[in-house]
């Protein structure tokens, strides 16, 4: 029985310490391909990938500092997809694989440059099979409110 109990104790430690091992060696994956990408200019080329890993990565080592060993883990292979992904982007850009220009909203980011609105379709068409709405039609000032006739005198008897 003592035997049984020491064993016990000694598989709880071995596992105690498993947490926090696990989650910085991810969390240290997860950075390094996240510098890798930063240094292959994966803001400009993939910014979506790149801001998502750096966010990831962020909150990975929040939840690491509070001890939620498993949620870092869980943060961390996200962080590291992403920047595994961010660093592929960039690459192939870099390489003239893909083209290089970022979603046309997040060109005005990195042109320091005020983004334009795509064009809105005409409003006299119907938009997937429905009217459009109508417009109210507001006046200003608005009416004179109409007076309350008085209500009808009961008959007395």
């Amino acid at each position: 029985m003592r035997v049984l109990t020491l064993a016990a104790i000694a598989a709880g430690a071995l596992l105690a310490g498993c947490g926090p091992i696990w989650s910085a060696a991810v969390i240290a994956d997860a950075s390094g391909k996240f510098r890798a990408a930063a240094a292959n200019d994966a803001k400009q080329y993939s910014p979506y990938e790149y801001f998502a890993a750096e966010e990831y990565l962020h909150k990975a080592r929040e939840k690491e500092s509070y001890a939620q060993y498993e949620r870092a883990v869980d943060y961390g292979k996200l962080a590291l997809g992403y920047a595994k992904a961010a660093l592929e982007k960039s690459q192939q850009a870099k390489a003239g694989m893909t083209p290089a220009m970022p979603h046309p909203a997040l060109q005005s980011i990195f042109q320091n440059q005020p983004a334009q609105r795509p064009a809105q379709p005409p409003q006299s068409q119907p938009q997937y099979g429905y009217p459009p709405p109508a417009q109210p039609q507001y006046t200003y000032p608005p009416p004179a409110p109409q007076p309350v006739p008085p209500a009808p005198q009961q008959p007395t008897f």
